[in-house]
């Protein structure tokens, strides 16, 4: 039997172990030598085995052929273990738990695509934002009478892509004018390894019922969810968990990603019966199709929270040299982003799992990835702060923003001072990242008044229109008609609508006028109506030079547009108009519109009997329409009523932090998020 002096591979209680190169070497060389009668040279005259001899060379090439064999062995030998199973292995594993890893995906973005009448958008149309990221529309559509349309459009490139300020046409369309951005989810890494066997390991919990973890494992088998979060409260009384109140022996669930629909039904298939839901802002009907029952079937509301987007700041100090690259900044941005995403720094190690619902984030964490990045930031990371509106010494208020003026209405907490950063969490609105307040111009130092910002924009939610449900006030400029508080029901429950009703028939209507920037801007006017002795109501924007106008006429009795939005001039662009269902038979109507350069922008409307513009002229000298609940609001979509009496109201609420604290506590009805504009970098 043949013998070698190779050490052999060795299977112990800890697993697979394989000898030292070293000592594969050396068994090879004397196997060698043993051969050829033995006094064979393996090195060289500087006792290198580098550049050995041919012989020497023969046994470092056999060597190294063993080694990497069982340096593979070693290595698939691991796979087995989910602990350290990576790519393909991993996925192997993972479809045993039928589980698929999630995949990349694209940042997303629901446009308003403004333009005539029966403009197709089709799929694959494209928009662009600053950034010049372009996107593709993935369901395409065409726009009817109200002269809009809401699509879905998704980046072309997948992966983290900051959701931008404002967006584009970037593909020419006739007919299409404008596209304005309503609302978007941040794409998404592909899932990491670590994630992915984190979610393996809660996953198998999926197949019990009726406690946390049953619940948790099976909304992350939703596709698509990429983190949740559950928590109970079995007290008697509600409690504040995470900075948020859940009721009384209630579960509490955020999830992030996937279908609503299909969390819904994660949650019921697995929540006790009995126990209710403690807090969240989505609710879904969800029904019980068990075999047995017929339609209609038991039906159940399931409520749950989609985690608000947390935005953290970073401010790093880095020692400066003449190896810091031109691109530093920019590579110390996406290093921060991808460590809080989980994902593997520049020497492809993961330093950390992903930054998640409810965690305390430290900004120690951040350091590694950091120094990764190349012998000019090793070991000379000075300083790396964190921060965000949950911040213990952040200002928080309700504003909106024109341009770069921020308006601070109410003062919640802390003092607002030039420097700070300015983001929300609670889902009012997007902000640029990196806006920073640069000055206070006017009002109480460091609280309500305003303030220059350092980025051109439009946020947050408000009413500009005064005393909006009072419509007798000298506030509504009125010509030829008469408002009186009438006693039937309104839309909100109670007995406060209006009785609009003209004096003659020639052109009647109310109006106020409010001051802008002097800027181009898009405005929405909306209002409720129900219809009187007359069934339509008429709506107008225009400017004070009354030259140009955006105009649309309502059917009230029956919900319907029945003049199509128009323009009266050129200088208003990107109309649209909408009428939806309230209660008690009224209807919220709305006209949007982009606006002149014109320091005033003026929202009039008037009723009539034969379906005429808001100045027309009407067949009746007394018709009468209800109204209720006026709003005029910077912005392409009507938002929540807000009632006003002497001042404009905001509901919006505006976080104002700076990067200063060791660590972060996200609560638990938000998910935290990094983008390049709010990781500030200095070399000194």
């Amino acid at each position: 039997m043949t013998t070698t002096n190779v050490p052999n591979v060795a299977w112990t209680p800890t697993g697979f172990v394989e000898p030292l190169e070293s000592a594969v070497l050396a068994g090879i060389q004397q196997d060698i030598n043993a051969a050829f009668g033995g006094n064979l040279n393996f090195s060289t005259t500087a006792g290198s085995l580098t550049n050995a001899t041919p012989q020497g060379q023969l046994a470092a090439s056999m060597a190294a052929i063993i080694g990497n064999v069982n340096d593979s062995f070693l290595f698939y030998s691991t796979q087995t273990d989910p602990s350290y199973a990576e790519g393909r292995m991993q996925d192997a594993i993972g479809r045993i738990y039928f589980m698929e890893r999630i995949a990349a995906t694209s940042t997303t973005l629901q446009i308003q695509c403004i333009g005539g009448n029966n403009v197709a958008i089709p799929v694959g149309a494209q928009i662009i934002d600053p950034s010049n990221n372009i996107y593709n529309c993935i369901a395409g559509g065409t726009i009817g009478p109200s002269g809009s349309i809401t699509l879905a459009f998704a980046a072309n490139i997948t992966g983290p892509i900051p959701l931008p300020p404002s967006v584009s046409t970037y593909q020419t369309i006739p007919g299409w004018d404008t596209a304005v951005l309503l609302s978007g989810i941040q794409g998404q890494a592909a899932e990491s390894r670590a994630a992915f066997e984190n979610r393996r390991g809660l996953s198998t919990a999926a197949n019990s019922t009726g406690s946390l973890p049953s619940i948790l494992g099976a909304v992350l088998d939703v596709p698509g969810v990429y983190q949740a979060f559950v928590y109970e409260n079995t007290t008697g009384l509600p409690i504040v968990q995470g900075g948020v109140t859940l009721a009384a022996r209630s579960v509490y669930i955020a999830a992030a990603g996937g279908d609503p629909n299909a969390v819904a039904a994660a949650i019921w298939t697995r929540k006790a019966p009995g126990c209710g839901y403690g807090a969240g802002n989505t609710t879904i009907t969800v029904l019980d199709q068990s075999p047995g029952y017929v339609s209609p079937f038991p039906s159940y509301q399931v409520t749950f929270q989609v985690p608000y987007a947390l935005p953290l700041l970073f401010a790093v100090s880095i020692v400066n040299s003449a190896g810091v690259p031109s691109n530093a900044t920019a590579l110390v941005q996406q290093a921060i982003i991808n460590a809080n995403a989980g994902q593997p720094n520049a020497l492809n190690i993961v330093d950390g799992p992903q930054s998640t619902i409810g965690a305390k984030i430290w900004a120690s964490r951040f350091i590694p990835s950091v120094s990764a990045l190349g012998t000019w930031a090793e070991g000379n990371v000075i300083s790396l702060q964190i921060g965000s509106n949950n911040d213990a010494d952040a200002a928080s208020a309700l504003a909106y923003c024109n341009g770069t003026s921020l308006n601070v209405g109410t003062l919640f907490s802390g003092v607002i001072s030039a420097g700070q950063t300015i983001s929300v969490s609670n889902g009012s609105g997007i902000i640029l990242p990196g806006t920073t307040v640069i000055t206070q111009v006017s009002g109480s130092v460091g609280g309500s008044g305003v303030y220059t910002v350092s980025m051109d924009q439009s946020f947050g939610q408000i009413n500009l229109v005064l005393q909006s449900n009072t419509f007798s006030s000298a506030s509504w400029t009125k010509t030829n008609c008469t408002i009186v508080n009438s006693i039937g029901p309104s839309p909100d429950g109670t007995n406060d609508a209006w009785t609009w009703q003209r004096s003659g028939t020639a052109s009647a209507y109310a109006f106020q006028g409010i001051g802008k920037p002097p800027s181009t801007l898009a405005y929405t006017f909306s209002i409720y109506a129900n219809d009187g002795t007359g069934a339509f109501l008429a709506m107008d924007l225009t400017d004070s030079t009354l030259v140009s106008h955006a105009q649309v006429t309502f059917n009230i009795s029956n919900g319907t547009v029945s003049i199509v939005p128009g323009y009266i001039g050129t200088g208003f662009t990107g109309i649209a108009a909408s009428i939806t269902p309230a209660i008690n038979g009224f209807y919220r109507c709305t006209l949007s519109a982009v606006t002149t350069t014109d320091t005033q922008v003026r929202a009039a409307y008037s009723g009539n009997s034969n379906n005429v513009a808001f100045d027309g002229v009407d067949t009746l000298a007394n018709t009468t329409i209800i109204v209720f609940g006026a709003q005029l609001e910077v912005g392409t979509a009507a938002q929540t009523y807000i009632p006003t009496t002497t001042a404009a109201v905001t509901n919006s609420v505006i976080g104002f932090s700076t990067a200063d604290e060791t660590s972060v506590q996200v609560r638990i009805n938000q998910i935290p998020t990094a983008a390049p504009g709010n990781v500030s970098v200095t070399f000194v």
